[in-house]
Parts: structure tokens; sequence; C-alpha cells
């Protein structure tokens, strides 16, 4: 992991093989009423100043929570952390296509081991059992490994599996936070 720090400080387009967005920082994040919560949380999150390692965020469409993932990612990054972003539909074609490759097992094993993972926009309702189950066996294994974990999803709580919302629901080492900004692109101005 050294290895991959070093590649980090080289710049911008180790981030980008990362799935990291470079020009969305914590610093460019617009605190408009309703995402200041999800805002705090992920700062705390990935400074590490928080009492919590899991971390999910919900809320609508197009409110800030995948610059918020970025934000995460590179602070993260700052810090030393080695850190994976994935859109999770992005991510399931990813493991689709290891399947095919004979990998699967060893893309499974880096997203359960890396440092920090962040799955940004997770919808369960897009994916088969399959890619769900997998989902779940990877968050069950970081939450018991106590790893970084950050999800974010546009769905309500109650659309999300009882098994993944209850990892987060440990007040011990979890935080929920609903981001209810509206939509940054349809703002006026």
């Amino acid at each position: 992991m050294a290895d991959s720090y070093a590649l980090y400080l080289r710049g911008e387009p180790f981030l980008k093989d990362h799935g990291i967005k470079p020009q969305h920082t914590l610093g460019s994040f617009l605190l408009i009423n309703g995402a200041k919560d999800a805002y705090f949380a992920t700062k705390s999150f990935a400074d590490g100043s928080g009492d919590f390692i899991f971390l999910l965020i919900y809320g609508g469409t197009g409110n800030g929570k995948t610059h918020l993932c970025n934000g995460a990612a590179i602070t993260l990054m700052e810090r030393g952390v080695i850190t994976k972003l994935y859109d999770v539909s992005e991510l399931m074609s990813l493991l689709r296509g290891a399947i095919d490759h004979g990998a699967i097992e060893e893309e499974v094993k880096t997203l359960k081991e890396v440092p920090c993972l962040i799955l940004d926009d997770f919808k369960p309702e897009y994916e088969t059992q399959w890619a769900l189950n997998r989902l779940e066996e990877v968050i069950n294994y970081r939450y018991g490994a106590y790893l970084l974990t950050m999800v974010t999803t546009n769905q309500d709580l109650p659309d999300l599996p009882d098994r993944i919302v209850s990892r987060f629901s440990d007040i011990d080492r979890s935080k929920k936070v609903l981001n209810s900004a509206p939509d940054y692109r349809r703002r006026a101005g």
C-alpha cells in the first residue's frame, strides 16, 4: 500500500485510476441548506475526527453525494489512506467482467480489504440477487474488520436491504445522514 501512496503523490492520473474526480474536493463543495449535515459527516469520516468508520448518506438525486464521495476520497488519500471509489453500477460491470476472466474472487478480495471503500449511488433495484449478495458479503466483511466504508444512495432507507442498513445503524461505529438539499443542477443562477 505504501507504493500506492507514492503513486498518489505523483498526481491526478492515480486519482482517476482509483475512480476519483480530482476537481471534486471537500473544499469546493457548496454548503447549501440540506447538505450541511452530510458535508460535516463526510469531513469527519475523511479526516478521521469522527467516531465512526461506516457512513451512509442518502437523499435525492443531484444534491452532491457524488461530490462528497470524491472529496472524502481525496482527503483520505492525502492522509495516506488508500481508497477505492466506485459507482455501484460500474462496479457491478467490473465484477461481471471478472467472472468472465476467472478473477471474481480476486476482485471481491480487493473490495473487502482495501483500507477505505466508497460506494456511490447504490440502487438495489438495478442489481441481481447475486450482485446484492456479493455487495452484502463485502460490507459484512468490512464491518467485521472495522474498515472505513462509505455508501451513498438516492433510495429511502426502507428500500435498502435490511442487512446493509443494519451495518450502518450500529451507533458505536456507524452514521446515517440524510442529505435533503435540492438538486444542484436545477438551482437558479
